[in-house]
């Protein structure tokens, strides 16, 4: 599952593969891209069955789905970055920063906010599938 999702980040959209190398290596080597997409999958569709199942909001319906997505996205940003903190060859490699290296704690922030855009990505597309179980808010936001 691990290689299913590394091309996700793993490409020269993001990263450039030469300078990255040891970073993603660590990343690939302890399956915490199978982590990244379990949370791209499962984030959004938790969230969305809260906000249109059990919560089902009647008044300022929109709203409360934006601010219900911003906290999903902002828990995936700091999920994304505690796996990666967690992982202990990042942390070898944060000990091991020179000056004109690349900086480890930088490519753990752009890790984030990768996921946190994979993370809307997914979620745009669950959302067709999960408002059909609403009764006030099928309509919403489309």
């Amino acid at each position: 599952m691990n290689d299913i999702f590394t091309p996700f980040y793993d490409n020269a959209v993001f990263f450039n593969y030469f300078n990255y190398q040891y970073l993603l290596g660590a990343v690939y080597d302890n399956n915490d891209y199978t982590k990244y997409g379990l949370l791209i999958i499962f984030m959004p569709i938790i969230f969305q069955i809260l906000f249109y199942k059990l919560w089902d909001p009647i008044a300022y319906q929109i709203h409360k789905l934006i601010a219900v997505s911003a906290v999903y996205l902002v828990g995936a940003f700091f999920v994304s970055n505690a796996i990666l903190y967690n992982n202990n060859d990042m942390l070898d490699l944060i000990g091991a920063y020179e000056e004109n290296s690349i900086d480890p704690e930088y490519f753990i922030l752009q890790m984030g906010l990768i996921t946190v855009l994979y993370t809307f990505i997914s979620s745009a597309i669950f959302i067709f599938v999960i408002k059909k179980l609403s009764t006030n808010n099928s309509h919403n936001p489309f």
